[in-house]
């Protein structure tokens, strides 16, 4: 990962010098991201504290406090850089069905699609979970609910966001980072 950072009196700017497509993602609110490919320098950053990230290895991450863009109302948050702590029981069936839900995109890549709650709901009824689709939604609603995950106004209106973005946060905060053999396959 190699970049440039550039401070201006109420922003910072982003290069990308490095072969691979930076992200760069909100530390507030981590469904906003956008990324930055390589040869492209001076992009303006809209967020105060953002993590930037090689995207093809999420673990490595630099954590920039840039200036205050004033206006945004909110109060100031620690500039530690720490991943909010989130405790997930690895035991229950709504992590059972985060596992499901991620599978597809830690084996087949970011544009493969998502299982549907019929299909997790029956994939795990194989592995003990006495679960029905509206059961599978229910620990969906619950996981957004625990991580703290609100829609993006332009995904709000389409189907699944709620999917969409509890795998990119689940995925980005290393929730689930083995797949589990349920079965799904990137051609459904």
């Amino acid at each position: 990962m190699r970049g440039s950072l550039a401070t201006h009196q109420d922003h910072w700017r982003i290069g990308n010098q490095g072969s691979v497509r930076l992200i760069v993602e909100n530390v507030k609110r981590p469904d906003e991201y956008f990324g930055v490919v390589p040869g492209q320098v001076e992009v303006p950053v809209p967020f105060e504290l953002a993590r930037v990230m090689a995207a093809h290895d999420l673990e490595a991450q630099l954590v920039v406090l840039g200036p205050d863009h004033g206006g945004d109302g909110g109060s100031p948050e620690s500039a530690s850089g720490d991943t909010p702590v989130v405790n997930l029981d690895h035991g229950t069936a709504y992590y059972a069905v985060l596992q499901a839900l991620c599978e597809s995109r830690l084996r087949y890549g970011p544009e493969s699609p998502l299982p549907t709650s019929s299909q997790i709901a029956s994939a795990l009824r194989s592995s003990g979970y006495r679960l029905t689709s509206r059961a599978v939604d229910a620990h969906i609603d619950y996981l957004l609910d625990k991580l703290d995950v609100r829609p993006a106004t332009d995904l709000k209106a389409g189907r699944g966001w709620k999917r969409e973005i509890l795998v990119t946060r689940a995925l980005r905060l290393g929730l689930v980072a083995v797949p589990v053999a349920y079965g799904f396959s990137d051609s459904q």
